[in-house]
């Protein structure tokens, strides 16, 4: 193709382009604008500056209707920051406050808090940003609100929490990067620390309390959908005239706790009867109501090093008000987690391990002794196979253990490598259980630790007896 025909069909081909977007275009207005995730959701956002605005924007984007109350007169004051400016109005202000309605209200006089508490009966969510003594000052207080609007989900922002020390601290974005450290990793080395350019702590707070906190209410509302569905599948559709077919009522609702996080919410959900009386038990109910997640958790941040008193401190910014937060109640959930995990431990079938190392060695535990045996497979995985209290030199144990692995499908007909800590007790519980099939290793750790306790006990006899003399004689 010569190039005068090249440049003609890359004409046509650009013209074809142009034509089907115009196409699309026209397609999409006809069809309309499409769904979002949350349509028909309202927010009330008291929040002002960056950390409320840009989670409240965020939210706005996925199409919730957020109602912006802002103070009378300049009204959120990021309207004047920054050096850029659109008639008068800082383009970092609309760029976080786009999609959203705008209120003035004085908050600090019962006219404007009237206003704003009809709001409230109007509105899915509030979300603000004020320390923590400021809102019922306002006398938008959680629990007032909620006697208003008990499904409201009540999200607070702070920068430092809703308890404890620095709870009344403001959070303000330069404090933070000051106090977390980041300043000091920013700027040149021969002068002083730089702010980071973003808004680094207000970004990531909303990130994680904001959208947190929406996407549990919008978990529960969800929850709800399921729970009526299923209902519904059951005793049919709520006044629906069935007759003899129908095998069940609505029974109004009821209330009960299901797990969010780290901790336990009380919902409401519909409640059922079988026309002989008997309850419908409802399978998605039974699921989100299981506990086994919150004691997962409980068990991680124990094993994190977090204490039981500060469960109630590390909890999740859900926006609901929970339970199962107090030391005893965090105590008794990670006491009943490990013993299942323990009777899942001492039930589990080992037939399926490819045993190459057998492990047996005595640990001493809050001032117990126990004697542990760890599996090695022939490619390399460690797996915690057995426990017992006592200790390794104690033959009835040891070959109690040994024994259990065995009756579990311990796997040693090829045969298997036994490291053990040395004690007569082990290597005879070794040799009843396995036979010949097991190869014996002592540890040399232990070996090494037996032989530097020997040889001091031994340096002891020799200063008691007087010096060299009785070293020579002993060897």
């Amino acid at each position: 193709m010569d190039a005068d025909g090249s440049e003609a069909l890359d004409a046509r081909i650009a013209a074809l382009e142009t034509e089907l977007w115009h196409l699309k275009r026209q397609r999409a207005q006809r069809a309309g604008p499409s769904p979002k995730a949350l349509d028909g959701i309202r927010v009330l956002d008291l929040s002002r500056f960056i950390f409320g605005p840009f989670c409240t924007q965020m939210l706005a984007d996925m199409g919730a209707d957020i109602i912006k109350v802002e103070p009378i007169g300049v009204g959120d004051p990021a309207r004047l920051a920054g050096i850029v400016s659109v008639n008068g109005v800082s383009t970092s202000f609309l760029a976080r406050n786009r999609n959203k309605r705008s209120i003035c209200l004085d908050l600090r006089k019962p006219a404007g808090q009237e206003i704003a508490l009809r709001l409230v009966d109007r509105c899915d969510v509030l979300i603000h940003n004020f320390r923590p003594d400021v809102m019922p000052r306002l006398g938008l207080d959680p629990k007032r609100v909620r006697e208003r609007n008990p499904g409201l989900l009540y999200c607070s922002l702070s920068g430092y929490g809703q308890t404890g020390p620095r709870a009344d601290w403001p959070g303000q974005d330069l404090l933070v990067q000051a106090m977390s450290g980041i300043i000091s990793t920013t700027g040149w080395d021969d002068g002083p620390p730089v702010a980071v350019g973003a808004y680094m702590a207000d970004v990531a707070g909303a990130l994680r309390e904001g959208l947190l906190a929406f996407a549990t209410s919008a978990g529960l509302v969800v929850m709800q959908q399921m729970l009526t569905e299923e209902l519904t599948a059951i005793v049919g559709p709520k006044h629906a005239k069935l007759g003899s077919e129908r095998v069940g009522n609505w029974h109004g609702t009821t209330t009960g706790q299901v797990v969010v996080g780290s901790q336990k919410v009380t919902v409401a959900r519909p409640r059922g009867r079988y026309v002989d009386g008997g309850e419908v038990e409802l399978a998605s109910w039974e699921c989100f109501a299981s506990e086994d997640l919150l004691r997962q958790v409980v068990v991680e941040r124990m094993l994190a090093g977090v204490a039981t008193r500060r469960h109630v401190d590390v909890g999740e910014p859900v926006g609901i008000d929970g339970t199962a937060t107090s030391k005893s109640a965090v105590s008794r959930r990670f006491k009943a987690a490990t013993e299942a995990a323990m009777d899942e431990l001492l039930a589990r079938d080992l037939s399926e391990l490819n045993t190459a190392v057998l492990m047996i060695d005595g640990l001493c535990v809050a001032d117990q002794m126990i004697v542990v045996a760890l599996v090695i497979t022939a490619d390399g995985t460690k797996v915690p196979a057995g426990l017992k209290l006592g200790d390794t030199e104690n033959g009835v144990v040891v070959t109690e253990v040994l024994a259990d692995l065995v009756a579990r499908g311990l796997r040693y007909s090829h045969g298997i490598v036994a490291v053990l800590d040395g004690s007569k007790a082990l290597r005879k519980a070794v040799t009843k259980v396995f036979g010949e099939r097991a190869l014996v290793q002592r540890c040399t750790l232990h070996y090494v630790e037996n032989r530097i306790m020997w040889s001091a006990a031994l340096w002891g006899q020799v200063v008691a007896g007087g010096g060299c003399r009785l070293l020579r004689s002993s060897t």
